[in-house]
């Protein structure tokens, strides 16, 4: 009887001990994957001085080129009829 009670206590000490692991690894790749998500984003958005030079970039474009001219001319959208029972 208390061989199976120390084997019952050994069982369960494996199984916390599972448990606690597995709950470590997952917290592991959530970590990862935020802080992967947050290099990309960093990557992706460029900093004051980059938009700076955009921004100046494009004035000098629209300033000395008219770029692009329309050929046709667009109107109000009140010609079209939208459903009222959405």
């Amino acid at each position: 009887m208390i061989n199976n009670f120390i084997k019952s206590i050994l069982l369960m000490k494996r199984i916390t001990t599972l448990c606690v692991l597995s709950s470590l690894l997952v917290a592991q790749s959530v970590h990862a994957q935020t802080s992967a998500d947050n290099k990309d984003a960093s990557a992706v958005t460029p900093n004051a001085e980059q938009q700076a030079e955009t921004e100046n970039d494009d004035s000098a474009k629209t300033d000395n080129d008219p770029g692009f001219v329309p050929t046709e001319e667009i109107s109000e959208d009140l010609s079209v009829s939208f459903p009222t029972d959405i």
